[in-house]
């Protein structure tokens, strides 16, 4: 049984849900990566990992246009050509999910922790760096 100290409930409560999410992922993340990796998935990260997606790319609004990798936790993030995801837009989906969505994201699977990926169009390669931020 998890219990939590009476300070930690009071940070988890003043922190933004969006970091709260983040934190879980950490932990989900850690404990999905000790499984054994399925020959035919391309990621090193498991099909069943949660990554953050902008609502109007799985509505089909817009496309992916930039993948950032978190330095900090190993997040993925799916942001559309329109800007960063905010809290009221991200959705939350397996990365299985969104490699179904869009097949080219399998060109990222090397994108090291802290770098970020976008293309001007759907039929551009895609463009590394550090992510500065």
């Amino acid at each position: 049984m998890f219990i939590q100290s009476q300070k930690a409930v009071q940070i988890a409560v003043q922190t933004p849900l969006f970091i709260r999410v983040k934190i879980m992922l950490r932990r989900v993340t850690k404990l999905n990566s000790e499984r054994r990796k399925d020959d035919s998935w391309p990621f090193r990260d498991p099909p069943e990992v949660a990554v953050f997606i902008s609502k109007k790319i799985l509505s089909g609004e817009e496309w992916i246009y930039c993948v950032t990798h978190d330095a900090d936790d190993g997040a993925w993030q799916f942001h559309p050509a329109s800007g960063f995801i905010s809290e009221d837009d991200v959705s939350i989906v397996s990365l299985r999910t969104v490699y179904q969505l869009d097949p080219s994201i399998e060109s990222l699977v090397d994108l090291p922790l802290g770098h970020m990926a976008w293309r001007e169009t759907q039929r551009n390669s895609w463009e590394i760096q550090k992510n500065e931020t």
